[in-house]
């Protein structure tokens, strides 16, 4: 096992999550503080398990009872089989769902197009469905036509989030997209496949948006109750 870099005092099976959270010598010899680490990392991803969901989920201020942490849960799973790992925009969009049936469905993609030439400078026009049946069409230009087409979604969307990681993989002529972005003090992930690594892309931004607006909705519905 890993003795230096970030993975040193990272922790993903379940129940290693469990024996760290009741006591961080079940499986540390050694403080991460004492060798330049700030904490211990638990991550949230397919091998986690009940226990670190109700911690992380209890960071973040939320008390569900049995059977909203359940259907959390749930579909934590079923994110974490298409993502390496959930972060707490994830989760809110998750629990927005639950408390509030805030479906992270706000947009579909329908189509883009993308042109570039010599110049430097690209263009792409996007078009989304919303919620409520719309269809609309922007476009924007980029240093690259994928910033463009993610400048494209921003337009049509009002959500502006800065990219932090971006990885292209897959194989049998599907490109697998995963896109990590930072809106405000969250960051959220979003993953799609695709024939085409710019459909791909959007689709995977498309999803990041609509995480976002799941994590925005819940924040209004919370801002209603306390209004009331």
């Amino acid at each position: 096992k890993a003795v230096v870099g970030q993975n040193a005092f990272a922790h993903e099976a379940g129940i290693h999550q469990h024996g760290v959270l009741a006591n961080a010598l079940t499986y540390e010899i050694m403080r991460p503080e004492d060798v330049g680490f700030e904490s211990t990392q638990l991550v949230l991803g397919k091998h986690s398990g009940r226990h670190l969901l109700r911690h992380r989920l209890d960071q973040l201020g939320y008390r569900l009872d049995d059977a909203q942490f359940e259907r959390a849960f749930a579909e934590v799973k079923r994110l974490a089989d298409r993502k390496k790992e959930l972060h707490d925009g994830d989760l809110e969009a998750v629990v927005s769902g639950v408390l509030h049936g805030v479906a992270a469905g706000q947009w579909e993609l329908l189509g883009v197009s993308t042109a570039s030439g010599s110049g430097g400078l690209a263009t792409a026009a996007v078009t989304l469905r919303s919620r409520d049946g719309r269809e609309i069409q922007d476009a924007a230009c980029g240093p690259s036509p994928l910033e463009a087409v993610f400048r494209s979604i921003e337009r049509i969307t009002g959500t502006a989030a800065r990219v932090r990681e971006y990885q292209v993989g897959g194989a049998g002529g599907e490109s697998e997209v995963r896109i990590e972005v930072q809106h405000r003090e969250r960051t959220y992930s979003g993953s799609a496949q695709a024939s085409d690594v710019l459909v791909g892309s959007a689709r995977a931004f498309v999803e990041v948006v609509n995480r976002i607006a799941a994590s925005s909705g819940r924040a209004r519905a919370a801002g209603s109750e306390v209004r009331t």
